[in-house]
């Protein structure tokens, strides 16, 4: 994915932005997404500079004040790569994993993610959907070359963010 396919999927966040109206769920695990699973089986690269990470506390301070408003902690700051489905014992529904398969999958991450090299992200604007406030990534594509990769390798279904969809970001707090 290119640097101006993301610049243009962000336009068209911010062009929806005033249609959204915000999905508040006391508890995730409680959603209907969730039905009620816990563990997420997700790759992600972390957010480990302490000067990003202070900054995004320092906003979520001041997001906290909105009552619909739950920050995420700092040590879960991160920028998804690929979301995988929950982990369960038995396939119930079609996102389930079953755990017996967890070390396959990321077994088979580690290949993909072996060819890749350090890249350099720049953060922009805040900005939200129905249910999550986020920060803007821009990385000229690679988080979404990464997600490309896994989507290609890995045995699980595509989610609904994937490449050609997949939009980089930090996820802020949810709503």
């Amino acid at each position: 994915m290119s640097e101006d396919r993301d610049d243009d999927k962000f336009v068209e966040v911010w062009r929806s932005r005033r249609r959204i109206r915000p999905k508040i769920e006391k508890n995730w695990v409680d959603s209907e997404w969730a039905k009620g699973r816990s563990q997420y089986l997700t790759f992600l690269i972390r957010i480990r500079d302490e000067k990003i990470a202070k900054r995004i506390v320092e906003i979520q301070n001041k997001l906290s004040a909105v009552p619909c408003v739950d920050p995420f902690p700092k040590e879960y700051l991160h920028i998804t790569v690929k979301g995988c489905g929950f982990l369960a014992e038995s396939k119930i529904y079609e996102d389930d994993i079953l755990i017996e398969n967890s070390q396959k999958i990321i077994s088979q991450a580690k290949e993909v993610l072996r060819a890749f090299d350090k890249f350099n992200a720049f953060l922009s604007k805040l900005t939200l959907s129905s249910d999550v406030v986020f920060i803007e990534v821009h990385d000229g594509g690679k988080s979404g070359e990464l997600n490309k990769g896994l989507q290609t390798i890995l045995e699980i279904k595509n989610m609904r963010f994937d490449h050609p969809n997949f939009l980089p970001h930090i996820s802020q707090s949810t709503t």
